[in-house]
């Protein structure tokens, strides 16, 4: 949804906001296939730390687990293309993400140190994420991924419960400690992804 569409949501559906007087300005020449690199204006970071549009992809997969001992970036020229902490094994790490084989993305072993934020000054090693395909690559997959991943390789390390505190999951958070694999975890949130299409179906623009 675009910001003005959250904002008629918000209107519509929370009690303090319906007496917002509300006008929202439809952009022209916009479609909502469309990615930031195909509309032919120049990027703006929208945050410090968010300085391109893949970054912008990845972020919803990256960030979702930045909360636990992890380095998402921050404190790189590439934050949230890249995760790694001073516990991780880089090449195991990209070797099993490879492995679940999620579309348009690719993962390669790296090492990198933070200048500041988590783990400033210390060498991390973990993955680079290169998107191959941006209009295949599951980006809330990839958070899930990453979460079950790390936590099953570095369970003494990364700790699942810091996750929780974004995914806002404890029922998903538990399948993951149980060890389910991804096409079973991304089952349990497809029902609540068709509700919200079917609520948000009021307030969408375009």
């Amino acid at each position: 949804m675009t910001t003005g569409e959250l904002a008629r949501m918000f209107q519509a559906e929370i009690p303090t906001l319906k007496m917002l007087q509300l006008e929202v300005i439809p952009c022209r020449g916009w479609s909502r296939s469309m990615f930031w690199s195909e509309t032919g204006l120049p990027w703006t970071n929208p945050s410090p730390n968010m300085r391109s549009s893949q970054q912008a992809l990845l972020y919803p997969g990256t960030g979702l687990i930045e909360m636990a001992d992890i380095s998402v970036g921050r404190g790189t020229d590439t934050p949230f293309e890249i995760l790694g902490a001073p516990y991780i094994h880089d090449i195991e790490l990209a070797r099993e993400l490879n492995r679940l084989a999620l579309p348009g993305i690719t993962f390669e072993p790296i090492t990198f140190t933070p200048d500041s934020s988590k783990f400033a000054g210390k060498l991390c090693k973990g993955v680079r994420m290169t998107v191959t395909n941006k209009k295949r690559v599951p980006v809330l997959k990839l958070g899930i991924a990453l979460a079950s991943t790390l936590h099953r390789l570095y369970p003494n390390d990364f700790d699942l419960n810091k996750v929780n505190r974004l995914m806002k999951s404890e029922k998903l958070v538990a399948a993951i400690r149980e060890g389910r694999d991804i096409p079973a975890l991304a089952r349990m949130w497809k029902s609540s992804i068709e509700d919200f299409k079917s609520r948000r179906a009021a307030y969408l623009m375009y």
